[in-house]
């Protein structure tokens, strides 16, 4: 930083006299070096302060900001995302000269002289760093309704619907509801890209609790010069963390994904503790760049570096959250706008020529406009509605994405698009104690208290009556053991339970969903059917399969079952069949073989 006498040097004498007209009562000068003599006497006087007092308010601030946070620079990108506005001062102008104004005297070309900056510092106070506002929630539906009549003027009978989730208790009803459906062999993916396929996205979207953010109605399934489809999110976001996880939940075979034994004792350890280590994962080793959602943007494949390290955005994210307040709503504008002026570095596109929208010549983003909003903050809507919002360390208040922002219309070739990213509808979100405990803010955790009703009432005979709306999760173990009535009754059937164990189920299992979702007891046909069953299912046990080798007398099936070598591979059944396990089946063989008999191969 030089001082100010090297700085007015390095000025023109126009530059000079537009600084020497902001003063009352300057003699008149005729020389370059008179001009410099004259301001650098007059601005390192006890006259300084008062140029300063005739600063606006926003002047102040921009000097402020200058000579205490940015080395006496002002950074023009910082400010306006900290006060919405600048000085007219630093507005464009159509010639070299600026906006007369008392700033001219503090700053040259940018910068405040170091020697000024010392002076300054007598009488100007630092400024607050960014505060991010907070939001109620009735003041956020006051914004979304707002939002939602903008809207309704640009898209004639369209009404777009809101939702403010808290999502704790989603992500740990999800987390075991798709660990469930990988228990099942249900979870496929693509060898090459790890991502699920549509049959998979369409059977996780059902098990989740209250599905995904957007319904199948809420899509208008468009084309993909018009922005495209706006599903799956949540549903597309849990196999690729299952898969990021180092921590072994779940391991691919071919495309079907297995749970590994630590993914089946899940339900045995603190979920939260699963959940933080799911993202600790995905932020470290998250297998895909969460920009590649922004489906409009094209050119984000293919040979030579494209994007920046995605690691380093992730971890910048984390750093900004940190600092932010828990458990209170903050719009996600906001967010960005902090984002900027408190100079958090979250580098996305590393070449702009390679990338574009709909047009590879027209549309390159090289050319465009391209603003910390559309770039920056949709790669932020991506990791934060896609991967933290599932994950449930935010709630999330949104809308559908149509018509949602309106940052990207002066960008070349997107005149024809209804949204820039499928994310464009979230509007705020609020970092739950689930999400401090994963970022590190807290030491410990409590899940949310569950108020709700008992789902199940097995008073009457064999009937089973829902009390309340099943979930997903819940609807699936009842269909799964109950024979189906209506929507809100079901009969204990023993063929119904016979079947369901007969296929894989757990009687076990059952028993202890029926206590812990009824308030009473069960009624005594529930339990002795039960009961019946707990002791008809222990009563025959599967040992597997076995070889039956028919001996030529009852003499030599004796003497096999009975002999030291061969008598510990098989048993007998009958006076001449020798029953061989089959993973004995090799040893028998050879030890047969040593006392002179053979199992001829036409007889295997």
């Amino acid at each position: 930083m030089s001082t100010l006498k090297n700085y007015l040097e390095n000025l023109n004498v126009a530059e000079l006299k537009f600084r020497l007209n902001l003063i009352s009562g300057a003699p008149k000068l005729t020389r370059k070096d008179m001009f410099i003599s004259f301001l650098h006497d007059e601005l390192l006087s006890d006259r300084l302060e008062n140029y300063w007092q005739r600063l606006s308010k926003i002047e102040q601030l921009a000097v402020a900001e200058a000579i205490y946070h940015w080395d006496g620079q002002f950074e023009q990108k910082r400010f306006l995302a900290k006060y919405e506005k600048l000085p007219r001062y630093f507005l464009p102008t159509g010639n070299s000269l600026r906006q007369p104004s008392f700033l001219a005297l503090f700053f040259y070309r940018g910068l405040v002289p170091l020697d000024l900056v010392n002076r300054c510092r007598n009488y100007v106070k630092a400024p607050p760093s960014y505060q991010l506002t907070q939001w109620t929630n009735d003041e956020i539906k006051k914004f979304i309704k707002t939002r939602q009549q903008e809207i309704e003027k640009q898209k004639d009978k369209y009404h777009p619907k809101s939702a403010i989730f808290s999502m704790e208790n989603h992500a740990i009803h999800d987390l075991q509801a798709v660990l469930d459906l990988v228990g099942e062999g249900k979870i496929t993916v693509s060898e090459k890209t790890k991502i699920a396929g549509a049959a998979t996205i369409k059977k996780i979207t059902a098990i989740l609790l209250d599905g995904d953010y957007y319904s199948e109605q809420d899509d208008w399934d468009l084309e993909n010069y018009l922005g495209g489809t706006i599903t799956p999110i949540r549903a597309y976001a849990w196999p690729l963390l299952l898969q990021s996880s180092s921590i072994g939940l779940v391991r691919r075979v071919g495309t079907k994904l297995e749970l590994t034994a630590k993914g089946k004792k899940v339900s045995q350890s603190p979920i939260e503790e699963t959940i933080r280590l799911l993202y600790q994962r995905w932020r470290d080793k998250g297998m895909i760049d969460e920009f590649n959602r922004i489906n409009v943007i094209k050119g984000q494949t293919g040979k030579g570096q494209r994007l920046f390290p995605v690691i380093n955005r992730r971890i910048t994210i984390e750093h900004a959250l940190k600092k932010c307040p828990e458990n209170e709503w903050i719009s996600v504008d906001d967010f960005f706008r902090y984002l900027q002026a408190e100079c958090f570095d979250i580098s996305v596109i590393f070449d702009r020529w390679r990338l574009y929208i709909s047009d590879s010549r027209y549309g390159c983003l090289e050319y465009s406009s391209c603003s910390f909003e559309v770039i920056q903050g949709r790669y932020i809507l991506v990791y934060l509605f896609e991967y933290l919002a599932t994950l449930g360390m935010i709630d999330v208040a949104y809308l559908p994405p149509y018509y949602a922002r309106d940052d990207f219309g002066r960008m070349e070739c997107t005149e024809e698009l209804y949204f820039f990213s499928r994310y464009d509808g979230l509007l705020f979100f609020r970092i739950n104690p689930l999400g401090s405990y994963c970022l590190g803010r807290r030491d410990d955790y409590q899940p949310p208290k569950k108020n709700i009703l008992p789902l199940l009432d097995g008073s009457d005979g064999l009937h089973i009556t829902l009390q309340r709306k099943a979930t997903p999760s819940e609807k699936k173990i009842l269909e799964q053991y109950l024979q189906f009535k209506t929507d809100t009754h079901y009969q204990l059937e023993q063929a119904s339970l016979l079947k369901a164990i007969e296929q894989g189920g757990d009687l076990s299992i059952f028993a202890t969903f029926l206590n812990t979702m009824s308030e009473q007891a069960m009624s005594s046909e529930i339990q002795d059917v039960m009961a019946i069953l707990e002791e008809r299912c222990n009563a025959l046990t599967d040992r597997g399969n076995a070889r039956l080798v028919n001996c030529s007398s009852a003499a030599l099936a004796n003497m096999l079952a009975t002999d030291p070598n061969t008598g510990k591979f098989c048993f007998l059944s009958g006076d001449k069949i020798l029953v061989i396990p089959e993973k004995s089946d090799k040893a028998f063989q050879k030890a047969v073989k040593k006392l002179g008999y053979i199992i001829p191969k036409k007889s295997l």
